[in-house]
């Protein structure tokens, strides 16, 4: 399986933060599509969604 690292955004008591994370490709790819059909969504939430649809797919 490939691996790729993501660098996801988020707040944290409204603070700007970020961490990276290690997904297969699929997830990534995922991701990516969830964030440009959706770009105000928050990118935790993203990548939640990517993982769902990378389980079911």
């Amino acid at each position: 399986m490939d691996l790729v690292r993501l660098k996801i955004q988020s707040e944290l008591d409204g603070e700007p933060m970020h961490y990276n994370v290690t997904v297969s490709k699929k997830v990534a790819e995922n991701f990516a599509k969830i964030m440009k059909e959706n770009p105000e969504l928050p990118q935790p939430e993203a990548l939640g969604k990517a993982k769902e649809v990378a389980k079911v797919g």
